[in-house]
């Protein structure tokens, strides 16, 4: 069998240097959808009728390809626990106990614990004999217990919230209070506690069971202005 050379008579024909098919063959191809063997000479015509298979094919795959739902990224979750003493604690509190609930009648409330979200306004710090005493000076404010991982910060507070409150921890005397007390000021406390007394100016004080400290740029205090019942 001869291969063909240069092939100048039909100028529709492409050369390539292997022998043509039978051309009924290929017919018999195009007809069952099956792909022309291009180790053969095919005309322009025959060329531009594959072009039009595969492009039908390209644009059916596209189409498959956009009908199939594409797995997100979710983006809100609940508040998870920093540790799983955290996780206990945030179990057993009542979160549906608010600040004016104290003030109206602390004794109902007095075997209750609470978790309450605090902006630090001040510190102070008080030397005893075998650890430092912090004690915390927080704004109370609305939290709806969510993670929401879109804009600013994932703890976002309402701007609301019911007052003022009071929060203390202890440290060991060999921990470093400079770097601990560092622009706390505007930081989050998650504060576990169950209310003991309220002082002035409706301040309320808390015995203290558990604390979660979060930096300030993790927080945004501006979003929607919920309240105890949402929006």
């Amino acid at each position: 069998m001869k291969c063909a050379s240069m092939i100048t008579a039909n100028p529709y024909l492409i050369e390539i240097l292997t022998p043509r098919k039978n051309a009924e063959e290929d017919n018999d191809m195009q007809r069952e959808g099956l792909p022309i063997n291009l180790n053969t000479f095919h005309t322009f015509k025959e060329l531009d009728t594959l072009l039009k298979m595969k492009k039908t094919q390209f644009i059916v795959f596209i189409i498959i390809i956009l009908m199939i739902p594409i797995p997100t990224v979710a983006q809100t979750r609940l508040y998870e626990p920093v540790s799983a003493a955290e996780e206990r604690f945030l179990n057993n509190a009542n979160r549906a106990i608010f600040p004016d609930d104290i003030r109206n009648d602390i004794t109902k409330y007095a075997n209750d614990l609470i978790a309450w979200a605090g902006i630090v306004e001040k510190h102070r710090v008080i030397e005893e004999e075998d650890y430092w005493r912090v004690d915390y000076f927080l704004k109370h404010h609305y939290y709806d217990w969510i993670e929401d991982f879109v804009g600013k910060g994932p703890i976002k507070l309402s701007p609301k919230g019911e007052g003022n409150f009071m929060a203390y921890w202890l440290f060991k005397k060999t921990a470093d209070m400079e770097s601990i007390l560092k622009d706390v000021n505007g930081d989050l406390l998650i504060v576990y506690g169950i209310p003991y007394d309220i002082v002035e100016d409706g301040v309320i004080r808390l015995e203290t069971k558990y604390i979660r400290h979060i930096s300030k740029q993790y927080v945004d205090t501006s979003w929607l202005p919920y309240g105890r019942e949402g929006f």
